[in-house]
């Protein structure tokens, strides 16, 4: 999964990449303030944070952040979780 990240992050253009940087700073310290964040239907724990089109999909277990998968918005996003 984290190859996927990788490949996906080296791919966007530098203002898309700043925000989801970003955002996922945030995510990681537990501070969600400012953050688009949606716990997803019929998952606990598992959340989603919007970033333009893109989607940060976040599990928290036992109060860590463990972020998920990074993703363009569209229909096979959220399918896996």
């Amino acid at each position: 999964m984290a190859d996927k990240i990788a490949k996906l992050l080296a791919k966007l253009p530098p203002k898309q990449l700043v925000a989801i940087k970003l955002a996922v700073a945030k995510i990681l310290s537990g501070d969600y303030s400012g953050l688009d964040v949606k716990m997803l239907k019929g998952q606990k724990g598992v959340f989603r944070v919007r970033v333009g089109n893109y989607r940060v999909i976040f599990k928290v277990v036992d109060k860590k952040q463990r972020i998920v998968a990074i993703d363009r918005r569209n229909e096979k996003t959220y399918r896996d979780f």
